[in-house]
Order: structure tokens, then C-alpha cells, then sequence
């Protein structure tokens, strides 16, 4: 295996119910859509990586009930395990309230793993779903063709910052609260002091985080922002979201991102967790990696501060052009399309955030990527805007792989809300980045997964 060996996986067909807590359900992917190199393979819902090491690993899986008879709810978790452990990176949750006319939800894991044996069972790695509520109606579903994994091998010999974050206890509405405060993994690059990593570089870094929290106080609502600061000031591109209905059980929330920071060397990251709603004693387990990408990282990062994102069927507009490597990429401030220059495969990542409270009640703001006029259907993103109290800021982000693309494709990031509530959820802190794989590794070829069950097809890209 070298660096830069990937394998993109969706479920295309999977209907699987989500197990009441006290069981969980290993996920599977029935669809190969692309890989390189050969070292990754998969069989009945574990693969295994073949190698000691870093991997950036990201996961979308869409859930819903048809269930109407109550307003009871779901709230479910998808973690990642690792030779059988389950890590906190990659910590999300996804929640439904029934009979709302919002009855899907999409939880989306990231992180950067790393790998110190492959033996045994030392690097099998595994997607995991468990309800954590206690409704005793209807089922809580996987959705097919929003859902998908990918896994990507990172250069060991970049530098890596890897940090985590104690039981901190929430205080009150809209207070940020900083929350890493011990270190993994630290390289040249990086120095944690306190909770701000300082970044001694003028690449570009990528930031991955996972955050959990739980709800300890009865029938009380809670709602969280997680985003990542630089120089103290909050990244576009880099909110997520989570809500707590403490009803049913419905007690847990998780949230996760990965985005690009267009860093100075002297600039300082920090992770952080804005209480938009705080309904009691919520503590947070928290987990962030940076990665420094090599000085000749092709990449692109638009933003925007505003824009409808709880629409159907609408590609979203992109306001401002902060980062663009010209040779690589193409676009129009207020356009909707990023090109891509260059044939090839492409890591995508956004993200949207409502920043000013919206009364939009019980809303599911809903995206994913577009290469042209296809969808792409590994990686969904979903928020949940309760629209009541201080519950209403919602924030949504995903990322995958985009593998293929020909010189000239266009890139879209494509609103599609779940359920029926309409009513506009303005976008005040978006962003998408873009970074072309053959200039963070030398090209490798495309070959088909090994899938080593004959009930999994292999539909690789080449």
C-alpha cells in the first residue's frame, strides 16, 4: 500500500432497521465506487487496512422511519470501531421526531485514525449503529443512496497534531466554550499550549473533529455548535450541529467536520462549542486532528454568509473566493459551480451554519455534492432546526472522495431538504473546499476492491 490509496463505498440498497440500545448494527456497503491501489479490502461490513498508519476516514448514513403514530423520538449514534474498540473520533448522532413531516436524518463521521498493528484484528475497522432512545413504535431505517464510507491513506511522513478534550460542562446560551486540553499525537509542526494548538507553517492544514455530548436533565431541550477557530476567530466551512430532546431518551447528541484553514505560520487552531440552547449538565468528549498537506496541495475554498439552504433541489450559491489555485481550479464569486482544470480525483468537504436564530420549526436542511448533472450519492449531510426557545441553528457538513472527474467537470453543493417544513434557514458561515489528490501523492492506479464475499458487487471506477 502506498499513500493515497483510497476505497469509496455507498449503500445502494441496505434497508436495515437501527437496534434498540443494548444492540447495535454493523453497517454495510453493497456498492464498490472507486478505489486505488489494493491494500484496503472489505467483507461483510469490516475492512481491513492492510497497514500501520494514518488514514482519513469519512462516513454519511441516512436513517428514517415511515412510523406517524406518535411523536415519540429517535435518536441513534454511528460510531467507528477499531479491532473491535470503539473510538471517539468520529462520534455522531442523527435524531427524529415522529409524525413532523421531517422523518429522515443523516449523521456524518470523520476522523484520522491511526493504525498501529495489523495483526490480529488490529486494523479492521467497522461503521456501527445503536438507538439510544427508548420509542417503542415503528423502526428506524438506513435510507439507500445518501449513505457512503470512504478510506484514504495518508503520507505517514506529513506532521500530525491529534488532541482530545476532557468532560467540560456546558454554561449558558450562545457562550463558546474551548475544549482540547490533552495531546495524542504531536509532530514539528504543531504545539498545544493550553487549548490552542499554534501552527508553524504557511500550508494548508486539514481539521477533522468529533464532538459528543449527552443530556442529563429531564424533558429539557439542549442544541450545540461545534466549529474550529483560527487566530480566534471561527472558520467558515467548519460548523456542525447537534440537538437533544431529553424525552424518550433522546439524550445524545454528536457532530463532526473536516475543513481546510488557509493558515500563516504563528496562527493558532482551537476547537470549539457554542451553547445555543443549554438545557443542563451536558458534557462534552471531544476530539480534533490536524494535518499538514505538502507545499504543492492544489486546492480551492469558497465561502459564503448568506443564502436560502432549506431548499429542494438547489444548487447553492457561493458568495466569496478566499483560496484558489488558479491552475487547478475555476470560479465566479456568486456562482454556484467550482471546475475542476484537471482530470482526476478530488477530496471535497463543506459545510452551512445558521449563525442568527431561526424560528423555522422542526426543519431538516438536507445537502450533497453534484459532479455536473449526477448526483453523487456517498456522502449526505443533515441538520435539525428545532425553531423554539434558542433552538435554532442549525448547521449541516459532509465530505467524500470525488473520484474521476475529467478536466472542465463542475462541482456543485446541492440543498435538498428532508421532510415537508419549508421556510428559509439562511446560510451566515459556509464554505467548501476542494483539494486534487495527485498533488498531495503520486498517482496510483485504480484497481477493483477486493470485496471477499460474492454477495457485495464490485463496481470500481477505473
Amino acid at each position: 500500500m502506498t499513500a493515497g490509496d483510497y476505497a469509496v463505498m455507498r449503500n445502494a440498497s441496505n434497508t436495515d432497521s437501527v437496534p434498540n440500545a443494548g444492540s447495535d448494527l454493523l453497517l454495510l456497503w453493497d456498492t464498490s465506487v472507486a478505489t486505488s491501489g489494493s491494500g484496503i479490502t472489505y467483507s461483510a461490513g469490516t475492512f481491513t487496512l492492510g497497514e500501520t498508519g494514518h488514514f482519513l476516514v469519512l462516513c454519511s448514513d441516512q436513517c428514517g422511519t415511515t412510523n406517524t403514530t406518535n411523536n415519540e423520538r429517535f435518536n441513534w449514534k454511528t460510531t467507528f470501531t477499531l479491532a473491535g474498540t470503539e473510538l471517539d473520533e468520529g462520534f455522531s448522532t442523527g435524531y427524529i421526531r415522529k409524525n413532523s413531516g421531517s422523518q429522515e436524518h443523516v449523521t456524518f463521521s470523520a476522523a484520522v485514525i491511526s493504525v498501529s498493528t495489523t495483526t490480529g484484528t488490529g486494523d479492521e475497522l467497522q461503521v456501527r449503529s445503536e438507538r439510544i432512545d427508548n420509542s417503542t413504535t415503528g423502526t428506524c431505517d438506513r435510507v439507500a443512496d445518501r449513505s457512503g464510507i470512504t478510506i484514504l491513506k495518508l503520507d505517514d511522513t506529513w506532521d500530525y497534531g491529534r488532541y482530545e478534550g476532557s468532560a467540560v460542562t456546558a454554561t449558558s446560551n450562545n457562550a463558546a466554550v474551548s475544549v482540547l486540553d490533552a495531546t495524542v499525537e504531536e509532530d514539528a509542526t504543531f504545539t498545544r499550549t493550553g487549548v490552542n494548538v499554534d501552527m508553524a507553517t504557511n500550508n494548508l492544514v486539514l481539521a477533522v473533529y468529533s464532538i459528543k455530548s449527552t443530556e442529563v436533565n429531564p424533558a429539557s431541550r439542549s442544541e450545540y455548535q461545534g466549529r474550529v477557530t483560527q487566530g480566534g476567530t471561527p472558520v467558515p466551512g467548519s460548523y456542525s450541529q447537534t440537538y437533544i430532546r431529553d424525552v424518550d431518551n433522546a439524550d445524545w447528541g454528536g457532530y463532526s467536520n473536516v475543513c481546510l484553514l488557509d493558515v500563516t505560520s504563528g496562527d493558532d487552531a482551537a476547537l470549539e462549542v457554542v451553547s445555543r440552547e443549554h438545557g443542563g449538565e451536558d458534557f462534552l468528549m471531544n476530539t480534533m486532528q490536524l494535518v499538514e498537506l505538502p507545499a504543492g496541495a492544489e486546492a480551492i475554498i469558497v465561502e459564503a454568509t448568506t443564502g436560502n439552504f432549506n431548499t429542494s433541489a438547489t444548487d447553492f450559491a457561493w458568495d466569496t473566493n478566499p483560496y484558489i489555485d488558479a491552475a487547478a481550479f475555476t470560479h465566479s464569486t456568486g456562482n454556484t459551480n467550482l471546475d475542476v482544470d484537471n482530470a482526476g480525483d478530488y477530496l471535497a468537504m463543506a459545510s452551512q451554519a445558521v449563525l442568527s436564530y431561526e424560528s423555522v420549526v422542526r426543519a431538516v436542511p438536507s445537502a450533497h455534492f453534484r459532479v455536473n448533472t449526477t448526483d453523487n450519492e456517498t456522502a449526505g449531510a443533515a441538520a435539525y432546526n428545532r425553531g423554539t426557545g434558542t433552538a435554532g441553528f442549525a448547521a449541516l457538513a459532509t465530505a467524500t472522495l470525488l473520484t474521476g472527474l475529467s478536466a472542465n467537470d463542475s462541482v456543485y453543493f446541492r440543498n435538498d431538504r428532508l421532510g415537508t417544513v419549508s421556510g428559509s434557514l439562511v446560510n451566515e458561515s459556509g464554505g467548501i473546499s476542494i483539494v486534487r489528490l495527485s498533488s498531495l501523492f503520486s498517482a496510483a492506479p485504480s484497481v477493483s476492491i477486493p470485496v471477499l464475499s460474492n454477495h457485495y458487487s464490485q463496481l470500481a471506477r477505473g
